[in-house]
């Protein structure tokens, strides 16, 4: 983990997601924290900052 602060990634392609294994950087991250989707970002945003179930918008999301 970073000091006080967390990063999420979103949206990543195998390209990049293999740089970051290759350099490390996934484990600095923590795998925990890359996602190839959105809504799974965003979820994981919400449990790190202590907001699951909560959305700004809580109508339905498209998928």
């Amino acid at each position: 983990m970073f000091g006080e602060g967390s990063a999420v990634i979103s949206g990543i392609h195998t390209q990049p997601y293999l740089l970051l294994e290759k350099t490390g950087m996934a484990d600095k991250l923590g795998r925990e924290n890359i996602y190839d989707n959105i809504n799974s970002a965003l979820n994981r945003a919400r449990e790190l900052i202590g907001t699951e179930g909560k959305s700004k918008d809580s109508g339905s999301s498209p998928e």
